[in-house]
């Protein structure tokens, strides 16, 4: 309709119904923002202005294996088999704080989804985001990046020379 501000690019919504999928997200909007109307999981949060169904908080749209709700309450679904513990993450992103372990995983490990030096590293299944590769958990002068890879950043003051080493143990050799 070409009187109303939105279109819904062909979507079939529910007229009675101002949030078809449930996800708090209006049709209105989500036609606006070009997400659908009909899919639960394609949402920009941020325009979130109706209370998200139930169905919707059972849903783990980022695959991490924590559900919507888990994720944006930090309160555990018993029946699922992490347990966020407390710990609110973004249920549109399967690694909140980029260190390449799934919030779902650093639930499990007991590790904080929040911080990205707070890690099992044997449990990193997903790429690291850039800013993580720049960081320095251990303090050691090498970026995590350089620990991972080897590799030297000419913008940090040390030189892995080619060596791996671990980005969380600033003594990885036990040399003291």
């Amino acid at each position: 309709d070409p009187d109303t501000p939105a279109d819904p690019d062909g979507n079939m919504t529910d007229p009675l119904d101002p949030d078809t999928d449930g996800d708090g997200v209006t049709d209105g909007d989500e036609a606006n923002d070009g997400t659908d109307p009909n899919d639960p999981c394609d949402l920009i949060v941020d325009n979130q202005t109706e209370t998200p169904s139930e169905e919707y908080g059972d849903l783990d749209c980022d695959d991490d294996g924590l559900t919507n709700d888990e994720e944006t309450t930090g309160v555990d679904d018993p029946s699922t088999p992490a347990d966020p513990d407390g710990n609110m993450t973004d249920p549109q992103n399967p690694d909140t704080d980029g260190d390449g372990v799934t919030d779902g995983d650093e639930a499990n490990d007991g590790t904080d989804p929040n911080d990205p030096c707070s890690l099992d590293i044997g449990s990193q299944t997903v790429d690291a985001s850039n800013e993580w590769n720049d960081l320095d958990c251990d303090g050691d002068g090498l970026n995590n990046e350089e620990e991972t890879t080897g590799v030297d950043d000419p913008d940090t003051p040390a030189d892995p020379d080619g060596n791996m080493t671990d980005p969380l143990d600033p003594d990885t050799d036990g040399d003291g």
